[in-house]
């Protein structure tokens, strides 16, 4: 499977690393707006090609599936030059900015019969595959609340992609992401969404505090870009409690807890940076003629968008493509 990265930044440099430990990947071409910056990104990963724009990709017919590693703003304008080009397509998360944009490209993938996933890693890593085993399995009985948070304090200037609106800035869609997600996969649509955040002079939020409400549960989810968090989630049961140790989007363990006391812990290594898992399924559902996964839905990342929607209208923070 010839791969195409584009937006060759932090992320696309862990994703190309992954690449090079899946057997049927390979790195065929690379595309910065700088040329001189695909180029080096070409040399340390040993892609083939490397463009100095990003529609020369989209256009190489050798190129099977583009990995998306731009900021979010572009997210969905790449994905649909890329599709509309007849390109399979793994974007990062979030998928885009907006449930709306994320819904046109599902739309586009459909139209042209193409493959589109939205590239949150977590949901394939096989320690978290094996904490959502445990908790439908009755490890911990019946699930009655969870608590996750995902900060770190980042050193990136205002005008950064981190904080900068006009690049989809916002510890939300950063890292609040997450927290959101796990919530969302384990427990589903919340009936009730609350929402908190203290924004700075840009205009995007440097700490978001969300509450999600179902029948019988709640989860308590924590985002932050100016303080370092446990970055830890915490799965409380009737009979018992599952932790994602440090750091929950990634663990490398899980530990049941019962009487405040751990149990047992579950150790997992990586034979890469724990990206190569969505790339495997990437590949099963091409080669199987799929065009979405169901492991990580169309209607997944629509559920995550809407929430985050929700969330961004209850803090008020607002992006041009809204």
């Amino acid at each position: 499977m010839n791969w195409g990265i584009i937006g060759l930044g932090k992320i696309s440099n862990k994703f190309a690393t992954a690449l090079k430990s899946v057997p049927d990947a390979n790195i065929y071409a690379v595309a910065s707006r700088s040329q001189a910056k695909a180029d080096d990104f070409a040399k340390v990963h040993e892609a083939e090609v490397a463009y100095g724009t990003y529609d020369k990709l989209f256009q190489n017919e050798n190129v099977d599936v583009v990995y998306i590693g731009t900021p979010h703003v572009f997210h969905a304008k790449n994905a649909i030059t890329a599709m509309q080009n007849g390109k399979h397509v793994l974007c990062e998360k979030p998928i885009s900015v907006n449930r709306k944009l994320a819904q046109q490209m599902f739309d586009c993938a459909k139209a042209n019969n193409v493959f589109l996933m939205e590239a949150l890693w977590t949901r394939f890593v096989p320690s978290f595959i094996e904490a959502k085993r445990l908790i439908q399995n009755g490890e911990i009985g019946e699930v009655k609340s969870i608590i996750a948070d995902f900060g770190f304090r980042s050193n990136a200037e205002p005008s950064s992609r981190v904080f900068n609106p006009k690049l989809g800035g916002g510890s939300l869609l950063d890292v609040g992401i997450y927290p959101i997600f796990l919530a969302l996969n384990i427990l589903g649509k919340p009936n009730v969404i609350k929402a908190v955040a203290n924004l700075n002079e840009q205009g995007t939020d440097d700490t978001c505090g969300i509450l999600l409400q179902y029948e019988n549960t709640v989860a308590n989810l924590t985002s932050s870009l100016i303080t370092n968090q446990k970055v830890e989630a915490t799965i409380f049961g009737t009979t018992g409690t599952l932790q994602l140790n440090n750091r929950f989007h990634e663990p490398t363990s899980i530990s049941i807890i019962r009487n405040l006391k751990v149990e047992k812990t579950l150790e997992f290594e990586e034979n890469s940076n724990g990206m190569q898992h969505q790339i495997h399924e990437v590949h099963h559902c091409i080669n199987h003629k799929k065009i979405q996964s169901e492991m990580m839905s169309w209607n997944d990342s629509l559920l995550l968008q809407e929430v985050m929607d929700e969330v961004r209208k209850q803090i008020g923070v607002k992006y041009e493509q809204d």
